[in-house]
């Protein structure tokens, strides 16, 4: 047993990563297979094999298997763990927007798009900044992607953050708009145009029933 052979079968302890650490680069690609220790753990979907990794033996979330595609390329479509493995990567800097050419210049989340459409890896995706504009070699956008699958469990996470209104913006838009209408209301211009309508409504009860809107100070005196 090795250290590649430790990460696809999951069984890579802290120990045996440490010992293996003194004869081994971490982020050389295996000499026939050509990926990585941590893409044979990502393809594996070893979860904690990938943690392992990032945290005690330091790869580089970035380093590339001979193909040159990244961790992040590799983990979009992983069968086992993807959402898990994918927010350790972001966690470790992954390039989010990573293309190469044996993925068609497909970026991470037009993979997931195009293969398993996991709502949680794309959410992870788009949080971390993932482009829905870059163009792969099909001149096709993420958003284009989404737009021909149609797909509401899709749309819903590919714009989460376009769903929610943030509630201190909120607060402030409501009291400005509040000020707008206090101001408003107290401007000269509104005073005089409401005293106006008062005074023509007082004429016209007075030709109607001989009566003003205002108060009677004989009358108080009776009563």
């Amino acid at each position: 047993m090795g250290l590649f052979e430790d990460c696809f079968d999951g069984s890579l302890t802290t120990t045996n990563l440490k010992r293996y650490l003194v004869d081994n680069d971490i982020n050389a690609p295996h000499p026939k297979k050509g990926v990585t220790p941590l893409i044979a753990a990502i393809f594996s979907g070893h979860v904690t094999v990938v943690k392992r990794l990032l945290e005690v033996g330091e790869a580089d979330a970035n380093a590339p298997s001979v193909d040159e595609q990244t961790p992040l390329l590799w983990a979009s479509v992983t069968r086992k763990n993807r959402a898990g493995i994918v927010h350790l990567l972001l966690e470790h800097k992954a390039d989010v927007d990573a293309r190469c050419q044996t993925t068609q210049l497909n970026t991470p989340l037009m993979r997931v798009l195009n293969d398993s459409r996991d709502p949680d890896v794309i959410r992870l995706l788009v949080e971390a900044g993932a482009s829905l504009t870059i163009e792969n070699k099909k001149r096709e956008t993420a958003e284009d992607i989404a737009r021909k699958l149609n797909n509401p469990a899709v749309n819903t996470a590919l714009y989460a953050s376009k769903s929610f209104i943030d509630l201190e913006t909120l607060v402030k838009v409501i009291v400005g708009l509040i000020g707008i209408i206090i101001a408003w209301v107290n401007s000269e211009t509104v005073n005089n145009v409401v005293k106006g309508v008062m005074k023509e409504m007082n004429e016209v009860v007075k030709n109607m029933h001989g009566m003003t809107g205002e108060r009677d100070a004989e009358l108080e005196k009776v009563s």
